[in-house]
């Protein structure tokens, strides 16, 4: 970042440009970027979106600078298209270009309207600045310390491996010897996979700009990342076991051992898969399986099952069933991290992508139209009122007022206590005033200033490094800096130049302020909300079609990750530690039940008739209970009301078990293949396995008072 902002700062001056900070603004924008391919495509896009702008700018303020009511209504349509389609496919690298024609255009209009006879002028000069920005960035990014997303997907995904690996052997070990878990270390365990996950699937948000070398693949990482949330459900169901399962469970148990131990090693295989190229080691993960599907044989032909009540047969071919899915989870996960592309190395071949039909975005049809009314009320002081530092106003205000929902996943609270934010804003401006009117005399020596500007840079780029998207405080330091290089402390600056500098920063900032606090305002808890309703109507999409795309699969394990962001940002007054506990522990419950839920329809089991026609009026009256109870929970999250009573599950559970129990007695598997018999009692397993996460889930529902911080009244 210091490299490559002293580069710009050195082109500007080499080439005689005007206003070196927009070169600078290119530079802090475009490295923030991380990756070698996203450099590459922003400026490739920076250049297409400078372009369009400056003529845009030209064109707008050369015909219709002089009359207010068509230049005004012209900007704030461009600035809303601009920031809506920025925003819209938030994957993809084509909306860049779109931001860019709204930063361009800005910065043309602010010079412009004071000097609209050397419209055409300004506008190269600014199309210049822009380029030579884009030009450092891509040399220094692309030669010094390169950063490739592919290699750091596969990091990122060998991490989630040895989550993984920790959580099948504690579930393992305590299966196999009936212990009770530590609930704590189990808790640990998950919330670790899910931060790692988490961080997984942010990586992909960020790295699906990085170029066509990634987005070609983009499909196998989506595929990736769904299988090891497949294999994680695929562990989830050991958690239920029955005490009673002991004696049948000592039939097996050395058999089980050797799974869990091929388990292990398979796991630690796919961990050390390092060089690009390297084929995975061979594990004896198929053996192991054979061996122990040959000794549930042996247990069933024997009649142990048979002869055992109800509940234990179900529960102890249920965990036969588990074990073949992770099994068969495995074998994916091996195959989708084979098909991960990797630098210097041939692509492997692409899997099919999703047709993605564009949809209308309400989210960003509001944050583009609340962009285009900050921009037009920032020129409208400008032209009209002459503020202090205007030419600052315009852009501080578009980039403040469409930020909030980006700066959520860099830590930033969205709109929330957005006024505080200002306040310490302005305290921090202040500072860096004073600051700045007493080192200008020695700024004025160029090496000084050059160093000056490199450790800012460089402590700018060293704590951004890491964090995805652009926080308030970045924002607050990229325009700062941008000021910064503005005034060109190299010559004298008077102090009145750097108040008003500063002062059209606040002002900027003031409209943001108000217009993303009045107008559709983005709160954590409304984004929260938001994310829990999409999750219970994707699983309740799920309960009544009994299937699931891959996208939407895809889907449904994102959403709790956003929510969790969201969740850990809202402001909550009296006893915010533990009711953000509650709230994590509740996110997670929904993601186990629609783990549940996905794994429930993964595969539709074809039943014996006779034993479809017992079970299957069981099975439905179930799935009425678990769609009221997911009514219940929809309710609870739009009133903001969760003190309320949810469906009790003991009765369907009771009569499904009956039915079993039913089976058994008249003997309709004994004449049934082994296949048949597992995939029989892994159909019941299932529904008993999701009913508990429901029963689990309400729980920690009706244990939350979002009642207390649900609505709009902090500001």
């Amino acid at each position: 970042m210091g490299l490559a902002g002293i580069l710009a700062l050195y082109l500007t001056q080499l080439i005689r440009l005007d206003h070196a900070n927009w070169a600078m603004l290119t530079v802090m924008v475009m490295m923030n970027s991380h990756y070698v391919g996203a450099t590459s495509i922003k400026a490739i896009n920076r250049v297409i979106g400078t372009v369009l702008g400056a003529v845009l700018g030209v064109w707008v303020v050369g015909t219709y600078s002089t009359a207010p009511t068509i230049f005004l209504p012209i900007v704030f349509v461009v600035i809303a298209i601009a920031t809506y389609k920025f925003g819209q496919f938030p994957a993809s690298q084509t909306p860049y270009a779109y931001f860019l024609v709204g930063n361009t255009l800005i910065a043309v209009i602010t010079f412009a309207l004071y000097d609209p006879n050397n419209v055409w002028r300004i506008g190269i000069s600014r199309a210049l600045e822009t380029l030579t920005g884009v030009a450092a960035s891509l040399l220094v990014s692309s030669i010094l310390w390169p950063r490739y997303a592919r290699e750091e997907f596969v990091g990122a995904t060998r991490s989630v491996l040895e989550i993984l690996d920790e959580f099948f052997t504690k579930e393992m070990d305590a299966y196999l010897h009936q212990r009770v878990r530590s609930e704590a270390e189990l808790e640990r365990i998950k919330v670790t996979f899910v931060k790692r996950m988490s961080a997984l699937r942010n990586l992909f948000r960020a790295a699906a700009r990085e170029g066509n070398k990634f987005r070609l693949h983009l499909p196998n990482y989506n595929g990736a990342i769904t299988a090891l949330v497949n294999l994680f459900q695929a562990g989830l169901i050991l958690e239920r076991w029955v005490p009673a399962e002991a004696p049948l469970l000592d039939r097996v148990k050395t058999e089980i051992e050797g799974f869990a131990a091929a388990v292990s090693d398979e796991l630690r295989k796919l961990q050390a898969f390092h060089a690009p190229g390297q084929s995975i080691p061979s594990s004896r993960l198929s053996e192991a399986y054979d061996s122990l599907e040959a000794k549930y044989i042996e247990v069933r032909d024997d009649g142990s099952i048979i002869s055992a009540p109800s509940e234990i047969g179900t529960s102890f071919l249920g965990h036969f069933a588990a074990l073949q899915q992770i099994k068969e989870d495995l074998d994916v996960v091996r195959e989708m991290i084979t098909g991960l592309p990797r630098v210097g190395h041939p692509p492997p071949p692409i899997r099919k992508a999703w047709a993605l039909i564009p949809e209308i975005d309400m989210f960003w049809l509001k944050t583009g139209l609340k962009g285009g009314l900050a921009v037009a009320i920032a020129l409208l002081l400008m032209r009209w009122i002459h503020p202090p530092g205007s030419t600052a106003l315009p852009l501080s205000a578009w980039l403040f007022t469409i930020g909030s929902r980006v700066s959520l996943r860099a830590g930033t609270s969205g709109d929330q206590r957005v006024f505080q934010r200002l306040a310490f804003a302005t305290v921090l401006y202040t500072l860096a005033f004073a600051l700045l009117v007493l080192l200008t005399p020695v700024l004025a020596n160029y090496g000084v200033m050059n160093v000056t500007l490199f450790l800012i840079l460089f402590l700018y780029g060293f704590f951004s490094a890491r964090i995805l998207g652009l926080n308030y405080g970045m924002n607050l330091a990229l325009l700062g800096v941008s000021v910064f290089v503005a005034l060109n402390p190299q010559v004298p600056v008077s102090t009145k130049t750097i108040y008003s500098s500063f002062l059209g920063l606040l002002t900027g900032l003031t409209i943001a302020a108000v217009i993303s606090r009045v107008i559709w305002p983005v709160l954590p808890q409304r984004i929260l909300r938001d994310d829990l309703l999409e999750l219970i109507a994707g699983l309740k999409t799920i309960l009544s079609s009994g299937a699931v795309s891959e996208k939407a699969q895809t889907r449904l394990t994102v959403i709790p990750v956003e929510a969790r962001q969201a969740a850990a940002l809202i402001y909550i007054k009296e006893d915010s530690t533990i009711e953000k506990g509650r709230l994590e522990r509740m996110i997670m419950g929904f993601q186990s039940v629609g783990a549940k839920l996905r794994w429930l329809v993964r595969e539709r089991q074809e039943l014996p008739a006779q034993v479809e026609a017992l079970i299957r009026p069981r099975i439905i009256e179930l799935k009425a209970e678990l769609m009221r109870m997911l009514e219940k929970f929809e309710h609870c999250f739009r009133t903001g009301d969760c003190r309320v009573d949810f469906p009790t599950l003991d009765h369907a559970k009771q009569s499904l078990l009956q039915v079993v129990g039913e089976v058994r007695e008249k003997g309709l598997l004994r004449q049934e293949s082994f296949d048949v018999v597992v995939r029989s009692m892994d159909f019941v397993n299932r529904h008993l396995a999701t009913a508990d996460a429901f029963i689990r889930c309400a729980e920690r529902v009706r244990a939350l008072r979002i009642d207390r911080y649900w609505g709009d009244w902090f500001l």
